[in-house]
């Protein structure tokens, strides 16, 4: 026996349209989301092919401050837009069992049964608290560390100058000194 049935609800324009606007909203959250982080592994392999900056954010679980420079200052969108063009982004849980292989040298990780322990390769990056950045340069040699939560416009000078190469430029630490003196972020408030 056949039955009609009314015209399916999904196949009407502005359910479609509707349908394709949620998806439109969201696609930007999801692309931020998924190609700001990469594994290790994966920045090692793109920085052979495009060599970048690192950005190393070091963090733990139920770390607020950690949860909130992520959301707030590394989510930013002119922090993300810098980021994105002249960085490549790594989150490292400093109490994480996975072992580390870098610079030629393998780091093993905490111990699962102490969580207070620190990983072996946030302590030889001279990490002992949260949150802390580590900004390398392209053959992945630290430039600077920068701890505790910082804000976008805190930030934002630390980034510009070491993306545009202003460091090669600087030799004794009072010229450094003299320059993060003057230094002003260019976000506005």
């Amino acid at each position: 026996m056949y039955v009609k049935t009314k015209k399916s609800a999904l196949k009407t324009p502005w359910n479609l349209s509707g349908v394709l606007v949620l998806f439109l909203l969201y696609l930007p959250f999801q692309l931020t989301a998924q190609s700001q982080w990469l594994s290790l592994s994966k920045m090692l392999e793109q920085q052979q092919n495009h060599p970048k900056k690192v950005l190393l954010f070091f963090t733990e679980n139920n770390c607020t401050l950690c949860l909130e420079m992520e959301k707030k200052t590394l989510g930013h969108p002119q922090i993300q837009a810098g980021l994105i063009a002249h960085y490549y982004t790594v989150k490292i849980d400093i109490h994480s069992t996975e072992p580390i292989r870098l610079f030629g040298r393998d780091f093993s990780g905490a111990p699962p049964v102490k969580s207070s322990t620190v990983h072996e390769f946030a302590r030889f990056m001279n990490v002992s608290s949260t949150p802390t950045l580590v900004l390398l340069d392209e053959q992945l040699m630290p430039l600077t560390t920068l701890q505790g939560a910082l804000n976008a416009r805190e930030l934002e000078p630390y980034l510009r100058f070491f993306s545009s190469g202003a460091h090669e430029k600087l030799a004794t630490p009072e010229q450094w000194e003299h320059y993060r003196k003057k230094m002003r972020s260019e976000i506005t408030p």
